[in-house]
């Protein structure tokens, strides 16, 4: 039987992603607490670290935390 694909708007993805990135859980507690495919998710950071050459969100390129309205206006 066929599994049905599920859309995920780009919103739900990103909030995924960083979940994983900023916090100290594994993918796989991320994933089933979403209740998305661990697989699933693995491939979204990987996606997400491919766009944005590795840096991880919330931290400048020396390291430090980018402040809020650095973040707010990026978008």
């Amino acid at each position: 039987m066929a599994r049905r694909r599920v859309a995920y708007s780009r919103e739900f993805k990103d909030e995924a992603v960083r979940m994983v990135l900023d916090g100290d859980r594994p993918v796989t507690h991320v994933a089933r607490e979403l209740g998305v495919h661990d697989t699933t998710l693995h491939n979204w950071v990987r996606a997400w670290r491919r766009e944005h050459g590795g840096v991880e969100p919330g931290v400048n390129s020396d390291g430090g935390e980018k402040s809020v309205r650095e973040l707010e206006s990026c978008c």
